[in-house]
């Protein structure tokens, strides 16, 4: 099971166009965040699977006063990427800085290298914030 990173839900980000995802990581299209009810002004549609559902949020992003709910409003996490050089160090397996590109990395691949290390290869490498 992959477990995902969850930002705490930020109406100004989401307005702005941010994505945003449930608790359980189902994606939310958020139609509009002055809904004339008092206590749950946000309406977004969830998608699961090929369908979506209708639900009411509170301006924290909370589906319900009752606790933490599946429902709950987070930011979805962002994916990055970037490249790595990876050298052999005295018998164990280095990675260095990022870089954004493979050739920006390469052209950096023996920078500052000691003559106990060997460069070994240029990898991509993939996260979330």
């Amino acid at each position: 099971m992959k477990i995902i990173k969850l930002k705490p839900f930020d109406l100004k980000a989401a307005e702005a166009g941010a994505k945003v995802v449930t608790r359980n990581g189902y994606p939310v299209r958020i139609i509009c965040t002055d809904f004339k009810n008092l206590r749950f002004p946000i309406l977004g549609l969830v998608s699961i699977g090929e369908h979506e559902s209708i639900d009411s949020f509170t301006v924290e992003g909370r589906w319900s006063d009752e606790g933490d709910s599946v429902k709950d409003l987070f930011m979805a996490p962002t994916k990055r990427q970037g490249w790595v050089n990876i050298c052999d160090w005295l018998g164990g397996v280095e990675a260095g800085k990022i870089y954004s590109t493979e050739e920006e990395a390469r052209a950096h691949s023996t920078e500052g290298m000691s003559i106990i290390e060997r460069y070994v290869d240029t990898v991509p490498v993939e996260w979330e914030e």
